[in-house]
């Protein structure tokens, strides 16, 4: 600041920075899901060591933990165990807690309200002999996360933020790390050329546009900033006639909340079984004329249908529960060949 003159991409950064962590994990994230693990003596005894589940964010996520509550019925003690143990190489041991639990010492809740990265975990270490269940002494012991997810990339000076909204391809299910998704393969690409955006990513697995409109109408997909909008949904449609009823909306959406963004709606990479030709087909040539029709410049339809092939299994993971021949989810190799062909197109209009 300078006098009377305001630096107002300077007071946007400070603005920015100053939010709290929980703050931000409310506006950008998701409720944590599947987030609890339970284990019990029906199988048989349980010894001192013995492990009774563990959980923690998937690739490209992260979780903003408020609390654990454990319950067990039986007194046992258990240690809750904080631990990135694939990056620990000098041998130092694991942030421990021991905890009390069972019906004399209460069903605690603990108080975290801290950030778990991917590849952090929480696990839950038993300390007291259980032996095989019988009667009242059967063993069940649970233990549950409340807060919520969020996206693993805290670069919060960045001047641009990149929104991206879509199904299990852009946010769960896919390569090893979320350093290798296309979003963040593509950010980094943009990064080099001096062009740097945080990615918001908002979805699930599972996700339809109809989920989409859902989400929109509850105010889940508004974020304070987006300066690039995408939205890459399909794959997991059923009919053409959904896409056609809830893709106008969320168009809408996109242009009247984020006015000043780049927004592109991206035709989903190829399947391999019949839903390719008999909806997704259908569902990108749909896309690609509904964007058309905006007439506005600062949409773009984009289509992966062919960045890679979909002939055996060399772009896909094989570990999603699908079978030769109908794979899904790209791997890393997919992947790589979405993030080049997408930064390709948009290079070429001068897009971003």
């Amino acid at each position: 600041m300078a006098g009377n003159t305001v630096d107002i991409q300077a007071l946007n950064l400070q603005v920015r920075g100053d939010r709290s962590i929980q703050e931000r994990a409310v506006r950008e994230g998701y409720p944590l899901t599947a987030s609890s693990i339970g284990a019990s003596n029906s199988g048989g005894g349980l010894a001192i060591g013995a492990s009774l589940g563990g959980i923690g964010p998937g690739p490209g996520q992260a979780w903003f933990i408020e609390s654990i509550s454990l319950t067990s019925l039986i007194d046992v003690v258990v240690w809750v165990q904080r631990a990135m143990a694939p990056i620990i190489a000098n041998g130092a041991a694991s942030q421990l807690t021991p905890v009390l639990v069972g019906p004399n010492y209460g069903c605690p809740t603990i108080t975290i309200n801290s950030i778990l990265r991917e590849g952090e975990s929480i696990s839950f270490i038993l300390r007291t002999t259980v032996t095989t269940g019988s009667g009242t002494d059967t063993f069940q012991f649970r233990a549950g996360m409340t807060g919520h997810r969020m996206t693993n990339d805290f670069a919060f000076e960045a001047p641009k933020v990149w929104l991206a909204i879509g199904d299990s391809i852009t946010n769960t299910t896919g390569p090893t790390y979320g350093s290798e998704f296309y979003t963040a393969q593509v950010a980094r690409a943009y990064r080099a050329q001096g062009k740097w955006y945080r990615r918001i990513l908002k979805g699930d697995g599972g996700w339809q546009t109809a989920h989409a409109v859902i989400a929109m109408k509850r105010g889940v997909l508004d974020v304070p900033q987006a300066d690039l909008v995408t939205l890459m949904l399909g794959t997991n449609e059923l009919l053409l006639t959904d896409v056609q009823t809830n893709l106008p909306p969320l168009l809408a959406w996109m242009r009247d909340m984020y006015p000043s963004a780049k927004k592109c709606i991206i035709g989903a990479p190829p399947r391999q079984d019949s839903i390719e030709t008999s909806v997704l087909q259908p569902v990108r040539s749909y896309a690609a004329s509904a964007v058309s029709a905006l007439n506005d410049p600062s949409f773009r339809f984009t289509s992966l249908a062919t960045a890679f092939s979909a002939v055996g299994d060399t772009n896909y993971i094989t570990t999603d529960g699908t079978s030769s021949g109908a794979r899904v989810h790209p791997n890393l190799a997919g992947h790589t060949a979405m993030a080049t062909a997408l930064k390709a197109d948009w290079d070429n209009a001068s897009f971003v």
